[in-house]
Order: structure tokens, then C-alpha cells, then sequence
């Protein structure tokens, strides 16, 4: 009789103790959610108060380039801005992944008047990898990201250019790949 007794006893705490692990677990769970969420909300404003401190700069230089108007819009999330006719674009790509994979190309051009280029890349992945190119006319990469839950991913690269860097010139490509992703990406180029 106490042989049960004590079976009973254990397999009750056993099974108590079971629960408690299961309940820590989705506690834990709900708290990683939580800071993946907060984590990408803060790259998002991170990557806006940037924006706005490049835009701000640009105003209070000595070449006073005006808003350029917008000539196209893009696939989602894609805003490209610039007037044809000038020398100074701006293109701006972001988006945020719950999970999904895709894959994005497109392009946009660097004319032969442009004498500085600069690139940004920024993201947070919580899980999954969202890949990034960047594709030169010639066909040489300028660089490639893949950005993971191993590290947050700030990337900037400026380039000065003259009628001697060729290579430069003309239609650049890029890609995006999102691969399971859970996370946030923000890719800047700018050209004047």
C-alpha cells in the first residue's frame, strides 16, 4: 500500500513539475517574441531618425539639393525618387518579414555626371537570413549581406567618383532574398 501511495505521490509531482517547465517555457518564449518585436521596431526608427539626419544634412550643405519628385513607384515597400533630368537620386528599399520567403531584383542607374554615390544597408533577423547583392554595370559585385540572428547589420559604403571609374557607371542591380525570414531590412542609395 505505501509502494502505491508513493507512485501515485511522485507521478502527481512529476507531473506538476512537467507543467511548471512547460509554463517557464512559453513564458520564455513570449518574452524572445517580445524583444525580437521591440528590436525591430527600434531598427525601424534607428534606420527613419538616419534618414531624416541624412535628409537634414543634405539641406544644410552648400549644394542645396530640392526634394526630388518622385518618377516611380516599385513593388512593395520600394519607393524610387529622383528627377530624371538631375543629377541626384535617392532609392530606398525596407521590409519587414513574418516568416515568409521571397525574392526581389530590380535596378537603377548611375549617370555619368554623378560624382559620389553612397550606400546603406541596415536589418535585424530574428530567424531565417535575408540576403542582400548589390551588382556593379560590368557585372562585379560591390557586396553582398546576409544578415541573420547571429548579429544586427549596419553597412554604409560612399564612393567618389570621376570620368576614370568607369565601372561605376551606368545600370546597377540588386537583389533581395528573404529566406524563412523573421526580421526587418532597410537598403539607401543615394546619388548626386
Amino acid at each position: 500500500m505505501f509502494v502505491i501511495c508513493a507512485l501515485v505521490i511522485s507521478s502527481q509531482v512529476f507531473s506538476q513539475d512537467k507543467e511548471k517547465e512547460k509554463e517557464r517555457e512559453r513564458e520564455k518564449e513570449k518574452q524572445e517574441q517580445e524583444y525580437w518585436e521591440q528590436a525591430a521596431e527600434t531598427a525601424k526608427l534607428k534606420a527613419e531618425e538616419m534618414e531624416m539626419k541624412m535628409q537634414e544634412l543634405l539641406e544644410h550643405t552648400e549644394f542645396k539639393v530640392p526634394a526630388p519628385p518622385a518618377y516611380g513607384v516599385g513593388s512593395e515597400g520600394i519607393y524610387v525618387l529622383g528627377d530624371r533630368g538631375s543629377a541626384s537620386s535617392q532609392l530606398s528599399l525596407s521590409k519587414t518579414f513574418d516568416g515568409e520567403s521571397r525574392e526581389n531584383k530590380g535596378n537603377f542607374e548611375v549617370e555619368e555626371s554623378i560624382k559620389f554615390v553612397s550606400l546603406g544597408i541596415t536589418g535585424i533577423v530574428k530567424s531565417g537570413e535575408i540576403r542582400i547583392s548589390i551588382v556593379l554595370p560590368g557585372g562585379d559585385e560591390l557586396k553582398e549581406l546576409v544578415i541573420d540572428e547571429t548579429a544586427d547589420v549596419k553597412f554604409s559604403k560612399s564612393l567618389r567618383l570621376d570620368e576614370e571609374d568607369k565601372e561605376y557607371f551606368g545600370e546597377w542591380e540588386y537583389t533581395v532574398k528573404a529566406t524563412n525570414a523573421k526580421g526587418y531590412y532597410k537598403i539607401s542609395i543615394n546619388t548626386r
